[in-house]
């Protein structure tokens, strides 16, 4: 989870303060993008696309080389020291099998995560899929549907931290 804050505190001429302070929280992991550049950049294949769109990572080709975590502009994929292997978000892909939702959904303590079928998720909540502190949608294109907080900044906005 990332968290971006900004705004300030702003004298006015009657020695009052105004404030435009601001904070909000982006979930991330694996977005199972459409154009997965982690996929593109895997030499032996193991990054893949399965049913639902998943993009997983197969341990058995995977050779540990860390190009996919370099090429994913959400640094999704992470190095497993113990197993010398990469993993990542994998949609909790049994769970799927068995008609449930992904853990994430489920455990969210605020019910602001969705899983499903990217189209109606889209046509629910819009197409939005680019705030800071998220790379700009059209570089992977992700599915994913952010619904953003009243202060969310546009992608690539440095005026945040």
């Amino acid at each position: 989870v990332f968290e971006t804050e900004g705004g300030n505190w702003t004298c006015k001429e009657d020695g009052s303060f105004e404030q435009s302070v601001f904070a909000y929280y982006t979930s991330i992991s694996c977005n199972h993008c459409s154009n997965p550049s982690c996929l593109k950049a895997c030499p032996t294949g193991a990054t893949m696309k399965i049913k639902w769109g998943i993009v997983a990572i197969d341990d058995s080709m995977c050779i540990g080389c860390k190009a996919c975590a370099m090429a994913c502009p959400y640094g999704a994929p992470q190095f497993n020291h113990e197993s010398g292997h990469m993993s990542k978000c994998d949609g909790c892909y049994e769970r799927l099998k068995e008609g449930k939702n992904p853990i994430c959904v489920d455990s969210c303590p605020f019910r602001a995560l969705k899983a499903g079928d990217i189209t109606k998720l889209r046509e629910e909540h819009g197409n939005l899929a680019s705030i800071t502190p998220l790379p700009d949608a059209s570089i992977t294109h992700p599915n994913l549907c952010i619904v953003p907080e009243k202060h969310s900044l546009p992608s690539g906005n440095k005026s945040a931290i």
